[in-house]
């Protein structure tokens, strides 16, 4: 489990920091752990969202959802968690005994949920076992005959033992116990003789009656209902009463966004209920008003007309505001040759506007050398088209040859990220927006025992990343198992290079590695053949796993002797008769057959059996 929370721990990591997970069947839906963001825009039509929210349980996750507004945007929601409660987190959890352990059965023992009745674990009380109350008088003995008395178990009456009682005539002794009350039955006490300890009359004993009950939750109280919690008796488990649980009452709630609220409409909130997700109170929200807004030109001016710019709310698009702007007027222009003067006529030159190429003057001129004066630029040049440099004649001022220059070219900004494995970068000068492919350079994340591996693939132009190719955990690559010398437990250990354990997170000097540790799992004993008439010898058992071994001595018996059955059983052998396997525990004679005596000394069945009890 710990395991599976780290590989997810690490893919959601790896999705904050480079990107959303697509959620199938939900369009361009987006989960995100971080309940504290709070989108207002659609990340896909740039409309208002609208939240719904779903509380969370103690078992289950609640999320806020996000919808947009906008019904033309199909498909559009994101969905940002809240982690899920956890059993006991509101009210804590209770302990109740639902099945009192009996002498001879186990009881039961339930941690409850006080928020959501759920019962979180059980627990199995041992069994009691009997407790040897008084001997009882079944038969009464006289000064000639004898009786017969019987022990019983105060808890539940059984009988234990039964005894011969002596000729005697019974004397009035202490006062006993027979069985104990319980909360619904009677109990019973007695008179016990002095002389046989043996009860001979009996007076009944009151039921002791039922505990102050112990509540736990049955049905959890809601927001709006009442709830019932059972009153379990603590002496006998049984449920004694039963009492109502008022309901809770909504709680202060969460404030979230119903309708948004628009540059020039009233949106609504709702109050939700965090415990139920129901809504609780509403409330209007004022109408946002339109912002300052942008400026452009919507119509531009001429030398002789007017032009218009408008002033648009960037929240909604809508106009806010529309202007004038000045028509520009005539510009001082240049002169241009119409025609050269010739031996018959004068030449004529005209000034034209630079904007509209209006005339606005003409005259004429005699025959002359046009002589380089300045020059003027009379068509400036952009970023894909040619310009046109002028020059004027130092005599009469007129444009007599023009000079191509050449484009400027594009100045492209830095790069910016599109999100869509595209980046788009716009000129400074004239606005021109160029988009093109990213290209990715792979970083390869290996998977490692308990990790999952990665691919994060990173575009150098514009830093666009996301997370692919996921390769699920190696598994840990075990050693043998290797004797810790304590007669008990062997060790193994991963022998991947990069393995780390949690205790340091390989900070340790020589990095730690990920073990386990588990019981030898033995042989059975097997004699050693070393033992000699009246002289100990010894048997082994070894680890089927790690090969750790262990030899005792086996003590001689005061009733047989190995000596010996190694005889008789060489005799049955030849007889074809069916081998004998003998040991005696020393201190108290029981038989224990779960040896094996073979030439070879090997076994493969496990046994836990105790040296002492070898003979």
């Amino acid at each position: 489990m710990k395991t599976s929370k780290r590989i997810l721990s690490i893919i959601l990591c790896l999705t904050l920091m480079f990107g959303s997970i697509t959620c199938l069947g939900m369009g361009a839906s987006a989960f995100n752990a971080k309940a504290d963001i709070q989108p207002e825009i659609c990340g896909k039509c740039k409309a208002a969202l609208a939240v719904h929210y779903h509380p969370a349980t103690c078992t289950t996750d609640g999320y806020y959802e996000y919808v947009c507004t906008n019904i033309g945007c199909t498909g559009y929601s994101e969905f940002h968690a809240i982690e899920k409660l956890g059993h006991g987190t509101l009210n804590g959890t209770t302990q109740v005994i639902t099945i009192v352990p009996t002498c001879t059965t186990q009881g039961v023992k339930e941690t409850v949920c006080k928020d959501c009745g759920v019962v979180i674990s059980a627990d199995a009380i041992p069994a009691t076992g009997h407790t040897a109350g008084a001997w009882v008088a079944t038969q009464e003995p006289t000064a000639t005959t004898k009786g017969e008395k019987v022990q019983y178990c105060s808890d539940c009456g059984v009988v234990l033992a039964t005894q011969e009682i002596a000729e005697h005539k019974h004397t009035a002794g202490d006062t006993v116990i027979v069985r104990a009350a319980t909360c619904t039955q009677t109990g019973l006490s007695g008179t016990m003789c002095s002389v046989c300890s043996a009860v001979y009359t009996t007076s009944v004993i009151a039921a002791t009656g039922h505990s102050e009950p112990v509540f736990a939750t049955n049905v959890p109280s809601t927001c709006t209902t009442a709830g019932e919690e059972n009153g379990y008796c603590t002496n006998c488990g049984e449920i004694i009463a039963t009492k109502e649980t008022a309901a809770l009452g909504h709680d202060d709630g969460v404030v979230i966004t119903t309708t948004p609220a628009t540059c020039t409409a009233d949106g609504e909130s709702s109050t939700v209920c965090t415990r139920c997700g129901d809504t609780i109170a509403t409330a209007s929200v004022a109408a946002l008003g339109h912002d300052e807004g942008i400026e452009t030109v919507s119509i531009n001016p001429t030398c002789e007309l007017e032009g218009e710019k408008v002033t648009t709310c960037t929240r909604c698009g809508e106009v806010i505001a529309t202007a004038a702007i000045a028509a520009l007027g005539h510009d001082d222009g240049y002169w241009v040759v119409d025609y050269e003067p010739t031996p018959e006529h004068d030449g004529r030159m005209s000034r034209y506007c630079s904007r509209c190429d209006m005339i606005l003057e003409t005259k004429d001129f005699s025959a002359h050398t046009h002589k380089k004066g300045y020059e003027k630029i009379i068509l400036p040049a952009t970023c894909t088209e040619a310009g046109q440099l002028g020059i004027f004649c130092a005599s009469c001022g007129v444009c007599y040859d023009v000079e191509v220059i050449d484009a400027t070219g594009h100045n492209y900004g830095p790069w910016y990220v599109d999100n869509n494995k595209t980046h788009s970068c716009s000129c400074d000068k004239c606005g021109d927006v160029k988009t093109e492919n990213c290209t990715f350079d792979a970083t390869v994340t290996a998977a490692t025992c308990t990790s999952f591996g990665y691919t994060t693939n990173v575009c150098p132009t514009c830093g666009f990343t996301y997370v692919d190719e996921i390769v699920e955990p190696l598994g840990h690559d075990w050693s043998d198992w290797v004797d810790n010398k304590d007669g008990v437990t062997h060790t193994r250990t991963c022998k991947r290079a990069d393995c780390t354990a949690d205790c340091c997170e390989g900070k340790c000097e020589g990095g730690c590695k990920a073990s386990e540790t588990d019981i030898h799992a033995w042989s059975k004993w097997v004699f050693n053949h070393d033992n000699k008439l009246f002289k100990n010898g010894t048997m082994t058992r070894h680890c089927k796993l790690c090969g750790a071994t262990q030899t005792v001595t086996c003590e001689k018996s005061s009733k047989f002797n190995l000596f010996f059955v190694k005889i008789i059983n060489s005799i049955r052998s030849v007889l074809g008769l069916k081998l004998i396997v003998i040991v005696v525990n020393p201190s108290t004679g029981e038989i224990n057959d779960d040896i094996t005596i073979d030439s070879d000394s090997s076994s493969d069945s496990n046994s836990d059996s105790d040296s002492s009890w070898i003979s």
